[in-house]
């Protein structure tokens, strides 16, 4: 979301183990969103699915009160 918006980064994350990290600056994707079109489709694609599960996290939990 950081790469979007121009706010701090809402997340932080440690590894439990190894791990291989990919890190991307807006540039660099911006580049690649470019050269294939289809990857800003699946990014789309995978917050909204998030935003979906999240919402129905939400649901739920006002349901339990």
């Amino acid at each position: 979301m950081a790469l979007f918006e121009r706010e701090t980064r809402s997340a932080t994350v440690r590894s439990l183990g190894e791990a291989r990290l990919l890190s991307v600056d807006k540039k660099t994707l911006m580049r690649r969103v470019h050269e294939d079109p289809s990857l800003a489709f699946h990014i789309v694609q995978g917050m909204s699915r998030r935003i979906r599960e999240m919402n129905a996290e939400l649901t739920h939990m006002k349901l339990r009160k």
